[in-house]
């Protein structure tokens, strides 16, 4: 017999949203990673900032979050800029390309929001926001 774990019903959640976006940026035949999209709003959302700022904000290794910036610079979706602060790091900025990328994640976004919310009420969303952050809070400070 299967027994019910929220575990399961998170994972299911994260599995579902991360094939719709994947399925969503293919339809739009954008040329980027779902990885790289969190990248892009986390320096539009954050400008100016740094690669250690992201590799900070996403938990993961410089090297990796390198990686990914490189990949971005190499398309002209964003840009580095010598930071007046440090002369040892740059700054990270989103180019043109990048903002008309945005502009049609951001239609992508609504979309997908639109389908998650299904026929979920407001006082419903309004609650999982709330717990999912929560949660989220609780296992960020345990690690």
């Amino acid at each position: 017999m299967y027994k019910y774990n929220p575990i399961n019903s998170a994972f299911r959640l994260a599995h579902a949203l991360k094939q719709t976006i994947d399925h969503q940026i293919d339809c739009q035949c954008l040329d980027i990673s779902p990885m790289n999209v969190r990248v892009m709003k986390i320096i539009e959302a954050n400008s100016p900032c740094t690669a250690q700022d992201i590799a900070k904000y996403l938990k993961r290794d410089k090297a990796q979050v390198t990686r990914l910036i490189n990949s971005l610079v190499e398309k002209g979706i964003i840009g580095r800029e010598a930071n007046p602060h440090d002369k040892r790091s740059q700054l990270l900025v989103v180019m043109e390309p990048g903002r008309e990328m945005m502009s049609l994640i951001e239609g992508i976004d609504q979309e997908i929001l639109k389908k998650f919310q299904g026929d979920v009420t407001e006082e419903e969303l309004e609650t999982f926001k709330r717990l999912a952050s929560k949660m989220a809070t609780v296992l960020e400070t345990s690690v």
